[in-house]
């Protein structure tokens, strides 16, 4: 059965929920001439380009919020002071977007000045509180596939493995679980004051309980077949198919760029893609520059060796580092390129295109190498439910690993459905303005057509605002165990 069960009533609970939660207001927002703590060496952040950034000095008791400045880009965000949260922005932020699950966004408060480099700025915050008396309590939501989103009251709450927690105001409230290749589940639950409420949820999948997955499609229903998912192995860079790429080295680990000769494809649905979603047209010409691309997804190898720490849920070297937002892409690439005296940064999303269709020398297949997705990717029917070694697949035409499948991979541009309507042609870089970012690949957890070259971010069987609803999750601050990135060097 291939038909996802949604709640035709979320609509009304997440219209409601947009009308009845606390809003957030600036009510104070000034440069301190006598503050440097945006410019002291232990408390300094650079952006992309190298320049010291501001720090805006967010001055609120609460956590948990998503700051958005548009297309400079957030460089990163520390809650780790006591009052204020400390947001770090490339100078020449001229808008400040902020939100929270508990409360309504606020969205385009423009700043009084325009953001100076190597400033800090204090903003204070006050959350307007619906006057109802209303005590407050948390929900306790534990489920299963771990991979499933939550939704509260039409809002998406982020979990993690399985597990989530949010604070609402007693009385009665939506919720909605969903995943990709199980029936979803909702109801009603009761906050009340004494005592946290606590729910365990566990999807049921939309396949036959005795299809196992493998690395090909069984060939009835009975088979017995068992397949050991791989080994882990100590991670070595192998050296690489294509005999152009470009070796580089981070604090001992090996890691190879592919080069990407510019030229001009068709970006989007393309009679080869099968099944294309709505935002993947119109097909449109684009004409890109030389580029080199990541050979793999960055391995938690290498990640480790820069940033010191391992955020993934599935450890291995050998495999794509996983749990990183977008922001800690970014920070991730500060520290790489102190280290490399490189540029790396994320692709644009046609970047990431036209080296998954195999650039100059693509052979116009659906996926990235292939029109058979078991022999270049790892997806939801063959994966084991976890991430995979990089390279253990067949690569694309450029020597290229793991574009479908695996982890989703982060790309540089804002989200925008309709971007394709208005895209120029030369060098496309993305919307100038939008809160979400571009996903592209597909990920262990997904399913094929969301594995196609021309897919764009995730898709869940989802209509309406529950569709929106779901799409807000992709924010800058998002991290979730199937999403990953790619490094892009220009020539």
């Amino acid at each position: 059965m291939k038909k996802y069960i949604f709640v035709a009533t979320l609509l009304f609970f997440f219209a409601l929920s947009l009308c009845a939660q606390d809003s957030i207001k600036v009510v104070g927002f000034e440069m301190d001439p006598h503050d440097q703590t945006a410019n002291l060496s232990s408390t300094m952040k650079r952006d992309q380009n190298g320049e010291v950034c501001a720090l805006i000095r967010v001055q609120t008791p609460e956590k948990g919020f998503l700051f958005d400045v548009g297309v400079l880009g957030i460089v990163d965000v520390d809650e780790d002071h006591t009052g204020e949260i400390w947001v770090y922005v490339p100078y020449g932020v001229k808008r400040f977007s902020i939100r929270h699950a508990k409360y309504s966004p606020l969205i385009n408060f423009y700043l009084p000045e325009v953001i100076k480099k190597a400033r800090t700025y204090i903003m204070k915050l006050d959350i307007k509180k619906r006057d109802d008396g209303k005590a407050m309590q948390k929900l306790v939501v534990k489920f299963t596939p771990t991979t499933a989103i939550l939704l509260v009251d039409g809002q998406p709450v982020q979990g993690n493995m399985g597990y989530a927690e949010v604070e609402l105001p007693v009385g009665k409230h939506e919720y909605m679980v969903v995943n990709n290749g199980y029936f979803s589940q909702n109801g009603t639950v009761e906050i009340i004051r004494q005592a946290p409420a606590k729910l365990n949820i566990e999807l049921t999948p939309q396949v036959a309980s005795n299809e196992t997955p493998s690395n090909t499609p069984p060939q009835n229903n009975n088979s017995q077949t068992v397949v050991t998912p791989p080994t882990p192995q100590p991670y070595v860079a192998t050296p690489p198919v294509n005999p152009n790429a470009k070796k580089f080295v981070a604090n001992g680990v090996e890691f190879y760029m592919i080069p990407v000769e510019g030229g001009t494809f068709t970006m989007g649905a393309t009679p080869e893609q099968e099944k294309p979603y709505s935002d993947e047209k119109p097909a449109h010409q684009v004409t890109l520059s030389s580029y080199y691309i990541g050979e793999t997804e960055v391995t938690q190898a290498l990640w480790t060796a820069v940033m010191g720490n391992n955020p993934s849920r599935f450890t291995d070297p050998t495999k794509p580092v996983e749990q990183v937002s977008w922001n800690d892409c970014q920070n991730f690439i500060i520290k790489l390129n102190s280290l490399t005296g490189q540029k790396f940064r994320l692709p644009t999303e046609a970047e990431w295109e036209y080296a998954a269709r195999g650039g100059n020398k693509s052979m116009g297949y659906q996926y990235s190498g292939s029109n058979n997705l078991d022999d270049v990717a790892w997806y939801d029917k063959n994966s084991f439910n976890t991430t995979q070694s990089v390279k253990t697949k067949r690569p694309n035409e450029l020597g290229i690993y793991d574009m479908s499948g695996n982890v989703w991979e982060w790309c540089q541009d804002r989200y925008d459905k309709k971007y394709y309507k208005k895209s120029p042609k030369e060098n496309p870089m993305g919307p100038n303005t939008g809160s979400l970012r571009v996903l592209r690949g597909g990920g262990w957890n997904c399913s094929a057509n969301d594995s196609r070259s021309a897919s764009r971010s995730l898709h869940i069987n989802a209509s309406g605002l529950a569709a929106m609803a779901l799409r807000m999750i992709f924010t800058p601050d998002y991290r979730h165990f199937n999403l990953g990135l790619r490094l892009v060097l220009s020539e």
